[in-house]
């Protein structure tokens, strides 16, 4: 069921912008009865594959240290929620 949900989403919401995708996921996931994490919306969410639960996008981003003077690096690439995505 989570895997349709994450589908839908994405499959019909991946060219909107940001609010509508959020309005999506939320009318899908209120149609479908599903139960996402407090405050969170399935474009917020993944699926693991492993155990098929939720998790928000946000747990799968690593935690980055960079020196002052890497910051004005184009090589430098710093991992966000919607670079994970």
């Amino acid at each position: 069921d989570k895997w349709v949900l994450y589908a839908v989403v994405w499959g019909f919401g991946g060219s909107m912008g940001w609010a509508r995708r959020r309005e999506l996921g939320e009318l899908v996931a209120a149609r479908a009865g599903a139960t996402l994490l407090a405050d969170l919306s399935v474009v917020d969410l993944q699926v693991l594959v492993e155990s098929g639960e939720w998790e928000p996008w946000n747990a799968s981003v690593p935690r980055v240290e960079i020196e002052s003077q890497q910051v004005t690096s184009s090589e430098v690439v710093i991992p966000t929620s919607d670079t994970m995505r």
